[in-house]
């Protein structure tokens, strides 16, 4: 059970509470962030669960589009510096998370555009689609929460965004059976060709074997990313997004730290998927685990970053 320090958690608004309750692993890197940029990355977290919540409405999708529209009508006005429906407090936290941080509305859309498609049917070719569409969403989410922490420099940034979409990529694999109940599986669709399989097998026991190289690859390319994220200049990671920029690895700026703390999750996860032989059912892989001792470890420990 994981609990922030008891200053921070006094300090916490009302609407944390739904972030606690339904992306833990994502509070908890909140919370450790420090009190100049706490507040606005925890209000980031706390709309990219409500948005990634849009889709899951399949019983009436057209009330997730609305809800879409109307945050992307009120991110463009807010990003452009013009008054907005306040709307909930949430919304009212985001609106001074993005005055104060100058956030640009690029990164908002492509995590908005990137919900609607799993709205109206995602359409992943191979696994370089499936990339794509993960870094739409959490690379885009790393670019924000970086901008927060002031991060310029070009390997920092680097480095968060592919910290970020490696949780991704490890995120859509662990939510495997969710998504394949709810009709939207981000998965490559050569590869269920090729081994003539559906998603609905894949994730069930007669699925196996297809599954352990399904799942392979995407976990192969979350690896990939881990790696840049921890030498972002000088990293062997392949992948579509950037990762196998050249020359030297970049010194990492120590604002980043914060952000890279989500490495600890990640490899967390994907040791326990591996460890499983990909069962999306082990209890290792499906409960969240902020694992907060490593996380204080981490901090601890610079040569975590890379």
């Amino acid at each position: 059970m994981s609990r922030p320090p008891k200053s921070a958690a006094s300090a916490l608004p009302e609407w944390s509470a739904d972030l606690k309750a339904g992306d833990p692993d994502r509070f908890v890197l909140g919370v450790l962030t420090p009190p100049p940029g706490r507040a606005a990355v925890l209000a980031l977290y706390a709309w990219n669960l409500e948005v990634a919540r849009c889709p899951e409405r399949t019983n009436e999708p057209m009330l997730g589009l609305m809800r879409l529209a109307w945050w992307r009508d009120t991110l463009e006005r807010l990003c452009a510096g013009q008054p907005a429906a306040s709307g909930s407090p949430l919304a009212r936290a985001l609106a001074e998370a993005v005055a104060r941080h100058d956030l640009p509305f690029a990164p908002f859309a492509d995590i908005l555009a990137a919900r609607q498609r799993e709205v109206d049917g995602l359409d992943l070719p191979d696994l370089a689609a499936v990339e794509a569409h993960v870094a739409s969403l959490n690379g885009s989410l790393g670019e924000l929460a970086a901008t927060v922490l002031g991060i310029e420099d070009g390997p920092s940034r680097r480095a968060v965004r592919a910290a970020f979409l490696a949780q991704g990529l490890c995120g859509v694999v662990r939510a495997l059976p969710g998504h394949v109940a709810e009709g939207r599986p981000v998965l490559p669709a050569d590869r269920l060709r090729a081994l003539e399989t559906t998603p609905t097998r894949l994730v069930s026991d007669s699925g196996r074997g297809a599954r352990k190289v399904i799942l392979g690859d995407i976990l192969g390319l979350a690896e990939d990313h881990l790696a840049v994220a921890r030498r972002p200049g000088g990293g062997s990671g392949g992948g579509t997004d950037g990762g196998s920029g050249g020359g030297s690895a970049g010194k990492m700026a120590p604002s980043a730290r914060p952000l890279l703390l989500v490495n600890v999750q990640t490899r967390g996860y994907l040791k326990a998927l591996r460890r499983s032989g990909f069962d999306l059912h082990d209890r290792r892989v499906v409960g969240p685990n902020p694992r907060p001792l490593g996380l204080a470890l981490a901090q601890l420990l610079p040569g975590v970053f890379g």
